[in-house]
């Protein structure tokens, strides 16, 4: 691994996080570094995902898609800890991928490249990087990747080791757009319905997917009470 190259990028990654600029964030920095169409960074855990940011809508709505309705590079890169690269999307996504298929074509998403965010056995979240035109991933464009995916891993431990056991880091919330209304949603739908947290979680995903809408649509409308869980059943629908 380039040792100056990675320095540079954890360095760059490090000044955004502690001092975000207005309209910058790490996703958009890593767009810009890796000279990618677009870029994308969710946090996972086991049973919980968090879309730190993504430097674009139809980027945020192919991500959070793809842990909505379980499946694509985002999510096959966490769950093996290996990149996945597919340059040639729009006709790959209805044989490997069909749920996405729909959100590929109106996203004009020609390649899709996912990096998880990893130190040895550890893993945080991955880090998914977009092209609109249709050209094959470059060796100097996949080592750039490995590098930023390794800095980004590190610089993200290194902030939340700071927060409280449970917490993400305040600093991680203010450098992208943090689904913080999700987990807001969850905890309001937890309640109404005496369930965990992670069970509402689940609902409100399994909604998602029924509905075809945005998790994070439906997280505003819990918020403000236009939503409740009694609606999450086998006559699923919305009141908004």
């Amino acid at each position: 691994m380039n040792r100056e190259r990675w320095s540079e990028m954890a360095e760059s990654f490090s000044a955004i996080a502690s001092q975000p600029a207005f309209g910058e964030t790490l996703c958009s920095r890593c767009r810009d570094l890796l000279s990618v169409s677009g870029a994308a960074i969710s946090l996972l855990t086991a049973t919980n995902v968090a879309a730190l940011c993504a430097s674009g809508d139809h980027y945020a709505a192919l991500e959070e898609a793809q842990f909505t309705l379980g499946e694509g590079p985002s999510r096959e890169a966490f769950l093996t800890g290996q990149p996945v690269l597919e340059d040639q999307l729009s006709s790959a996504a209805p044989i490997r991928w069909p749920a996405l298929a729909g959100l590929v074509r109106d996203a004009r998403v020609e390649g899709i490249f996912a990096f998880p965010l990893q130190i040895g056995a550890v893993r945080t979240g991955v880090l998914t990087l977009y092209q609109k035109e249709q050209a094959a991933w470059s060796q100097a464009q996949h080592a750039d990747a490995l590098i930023a995916a390794d800095a980004l891993t590190h610089v993200i431990l290194s902030i939340q080791a700071k927060a409280p056991p449970g917490a993400l880091a305040e600093a991680l919330r203010d450098v992208g757009s943090y689904r913080a209304e999700v987990h807001q949603a969850s905890g309001m739908l937890s309640a109404q319905a005496d369930i965990s947290v992670s069970e509402a979680l689940v609902r409100l995903r399994s909604l998602a997917y029924v509905s075809e809408r945005l998790i994070s649509d439906l997280a505003l409308a819990v918020i403000a009470r236009r939503l409740r869980l009694e609606l999450l059943g086998p006559n699923t629908r919305c009141t908004d």
